[in-house]
């Protein structure tokens, strides 16, 4: 068999009018497009897409920075119709799995997930190659929606939240995304790496939220928050922070990350 690959920008019912034969089966995966109505009818309705997160809980995108923040590890590939509607159309195949408790960073669990995907979709392949009846479900319950997230625009950290909520939105907007940000001095730091090391039986007095009280000799970060204290591990900062620093949101940032949706058009 010939084997033919197109790199397209944009794709137009013309171009694929001239590649599609009756018997074509589109599959979709990770696509930043939404597929029109005039697309769909090209394929006769023949055109899936592998969601990365369970349907219909997780419709729309960036779902696994919205699982670590929800912290969920039961999860699963699932192949849909495609429809007018985003991540809308009936369920055609579902890969359970759990991500096993070493990993917490976005990188870590898109290579998990991907070896799941790529069964997935070799699974649901064998079914119509060997023309099984395929059995669609449409879910309605605990339908939900997540937005597009922006590390850029959504990631500043509010340090005013409990140590394991900083950590683990430091965890979402990690490698391979563009970390999670506050400011020290007026000066940007990107941060990709937080553990929470120690707990306090009572609150502290919120004014030392944000304190960073030891640098080590490695460069980490020790920063005192609500509940106890972080130690912050891989950051990046054009300007040398000194003990005695606070790092600090400005409230512009915060209202912005919380006002604003990322928006992204290929």
């Amino acid at each position: 068999n010939t084997e033919k690959k197109f790199i397209k920008s944009k794709i137009s019912t013309n171009f694929l009018k001239k590649i599609i034969v009756p018997n074509t089966i589109g599959i979709s995966a990770g696509s930043p497009f939404i597929f029109s109505e005039e697309i769909i009818k090209v394929f006769k309705k023949k055109i899936y897409n592998l969601h990365d997160a369970p349907l219909p809980e997780y419709r729309g995108a960036a779902s696994l920075s919205w699982m670590i923040l929800k912290e969920k590890r039961n999860w699963k590939s699932t192949i849909h119709e495609v429809t007018k509607d985003i991540d809308g159309g009936n369920i055609v195949f579902e890969k359970k799995f759990k991500f096993p408790n070493y990993i917490n960073k976005p990188v870590d669990y898109i290579k998990y997930q991907w070896e799941k995907d790529l069964i997935a979709i070799e699974s649901f392949l064998n079914i119509l190659l060997k023309n099984k009846t395929i059995t669609k479900i449409n879910k309605k319950k605990n339908c939900m929606y997540y937005p597009r997230l922006n590390a850029k625009l959504n990631g500043w950290i509010d340090f005013s939240w409990k140590a394991n909520f900083i950590c683990k939105f430091i965890n979402a907007f990690s490698y391979n995304y563009a970390g999670a940000r506050s400011m020290v001095n007026d000066n940007l730091v990107i941060i990709f790496d937080a553990i929470v090391i120690k707990s306090y039986k009572k609150r502290k007095h919120p004014f030392l939220n944000g304190l960073i009280v030891e640098k080590s000799s490695k460069n980490k970060l020790k920063i005192i928050v609500e509940d106890g204290e972080i130690l912050v591990t891989d950051y990046r900062c054009k300007v040398k922070i000194r003990e005695g620093d606070r790092i600090f949101t400005p409230a512009k940032k915060l209202d912005a990350s919380y006002g604003t949706r990322a928006r992204f058009c290929p």
